[in-house]
């Protein structure tokens, strides 16, 4: 419930900062909400691979085998040590994606994936099941035949190494 206040010449409420403000304010932008404000949050992965899948001749098939991440908010990458990171270890077939239960979250600003060895092999991956499983458009920074960064056009999702 609002509080009714008495009516001062020469005061109005700005509905840019929220105050009530003396004649000749001037805001521009309203203050950092801290409560509302999204988080950013890293994950930080490395896949190992078996390559005994032959495709053709001498060329063998990466399937991934075992998935480390460590997934971290900016409230805690700066805290030494860090203050509430999750390690996941997956075994087998859940290895072919990191947990996408962590990369979809709405309630981060952006998300950084950051991969070990992300312009040999891994974001190939993370393309692929971008690919097949979601409606989300990768915008893809090559060299070469290299990967170097994947970012989603949900705007919040990159992946880099």
């Amino acid at each position: 419930m609002r509080r009714i206040r008495e009516h001062l010449c020469g005061e109005f409420y700005c509905t840019i900062c929220r105050r009530i403000v003396t004649e000749g304010h001037i805001c521009y932008m309203p203050p950092v909400n801290e409560k509302t404000e999204k988080k950013l949050a890293y994950i930080f992965y490395d896949n190992e691979c078996r390559q005994d899948e032959q495709v053709s001749g001498n060329t063998f098939l990466h399937v991934p085998n075992l998935l480390v991440t460590l997934i971290v908010s900016d409230d805690c990458i700066d805290s030494s040590p860090l203050s509430s990171p999750r390690e996941c270890v997956l075994f087998g077939g859940p290895c072919e994606r990191i947990p996408m239960d962590y990369v979809v979250r709405t309630g981060f600003k952006m998300i950084t994936c950051i991969a070990h060895n992300a312009k040999g092999y891994e974001s190939n991956f993370i393309l692929k099941m971008a690919l097949e499983k979601t409606n989300w458009k990768p915008d893809v920074i090559m060299s070469g035949s290299k990967i170097l960064t994947i970012t989603f056009s949900r705007g919040n999702l990159r992946f880099t190494h």
